[in-house]
């Protein structure tokens, strides 16, 4: 067993910034048996702190003012917790076969709490303010169930490694939006009054499931050649309401291939190569017109080689790769609250 923890406080350039965070990670394993194990993570972290946006600018330049300047409210702080925890058991089937379980889950909440410029400054150092308040709750939930065999067939060997994973993922937020009249960067106030009603501008929650079987082969061709040949499936299903509505939703299957060769001329030196795609769902990322961004997909080429020397005191690896990614979900501008989106292609 073991444990970590840490906890700092700090405090900033700018005026009244300041910031705790405490973070602990437990973790154990514990031998069931002779061929039995299980193993136990866990993290927790907690952050408090001030959000600051910075100085705006006035014209097309940074305000002309000390960088101590600090335009929002010291007194308004966004909490921050994050748990994790990962629950693996192995056991050893038989010499040759192992089968292992795992499950992760993992839950964040968040409650912003910010008063913020928004927009650039006049030329006199007016600009506006707004409060948002956004309680944030993420979690994911993962389940995987694998063996893991080594056989050969002819003068072929093998290394097999089979399994299904479902996931569920949940997104909970709320926006609500305060103005706060106007305040001049040149004389910042210290006293914050709401001039309009807070408007909830979005309620609601983004919601995804999936399923997927995986396939990984290391084909042993010969003692220094090695073949891998993979795939995975995803069967994927995401909905999006608000209001207690449902204004978006969508499902997906998508084939995630992987190839690659390694190949050693001297026992030291590794020459490899290998292609992959990927597949990532996007949970809570609409359009304006409520449509959901489908999942992120991406591709990979790359190759390189990788050496060891000195008896293992040396290692290096100098590679060349390429990723392109696709359908990647990013703010959408013209959206002032942040909470949509556009796949950028």
């Amino acid at each position: 067993y073991r444990f970590y923890g840490l906890y700092e406080s700090g405090g900033s350039f700018r005026d009244g910034v300041k910031h705790d965070r405490v973070f602990a990670a437990p973790s154990f394993s514990w031998t069931l048996g002779s061929r039995t194990r299980l193993l136990f993570d866990m993290e927790y972290l907690y952050d408090d702190r001030v959000i600051d946006r910075g100085l705006p600018a006035i014209g097309r330049g940074v305000a002309p003012v000390p960088i101590s300047t600090f335009l929002g409210d010291p007194n308004r702080r966004t909490e921050f917790h994050q748990g994790k925890a990962f629950l693996v058991l192995l056991h050893e089937l038989s010499n040759n076969w192992t089968w292992r379980t795992g499950f992760r889950t993992a839950i964040a909440s968040e409650a912003y709490d910010s008063i913020e410029q928004t927009g650039n400054a006049t030329a006199t150092g007016n600009i506006g303010l707004v409060r948002f308040e956004q309680p944030t709750t993420v979690q994911s939930h993962y389940l995987q169930n694998e063996v893991v065999g080594v056989f050969s067939t002819g003068w072929l060997g093998h290394r097999l490694l089979a399994g299904v994973e479902i996931g569920r993922e949940r997104l909970d937020q709320t926006i609500v939006r305060t103005g706060f009249g106007t305040t001049n960067v040149f004389n910042p106030t210290r006293v914050f009054t709401p001039t309009t009603a807070a408007a909830n501008i979005f309620d609601g929650y983004g919601v995804a499931n999936f399923i997927a079987p995986y396939l990984v082969d290391q084909v042993a061709l010969l003692d220094n050649l090695k073949l891998f040949l993979g795939g995975r499936f995803d069967i994927f299903k995401q909905e999006d309401v608000q209001g207690g509505v449902s204004t978006a939703s969508g499902s997906e299957n998508f084939f995630s291939p992987m190839l690659g060769v390694n190949y050693q001329p001297v026992k030291p030196v590794s020459l490899y190569a290998n292609f992959s795609r990927s597949f990532a769902p996007q949970l809570g990322a609409i359009t304006q017109d409520n449509q959901v961004i489908r999942p992120a997909t991406g591709t990979q080429y790359e190759a390189g080689v990788k050496t060891e020397l000195f008896d293992g005191r040396l290692f290096t690896n100098l590679a060349v790769f390429q990723i392109t990614q696709r359908n990647l979900a990013t703010f959408d501008p013209t959206d002032p609250t942040f909470r949509f989106s556009l796949p950028t292609g």
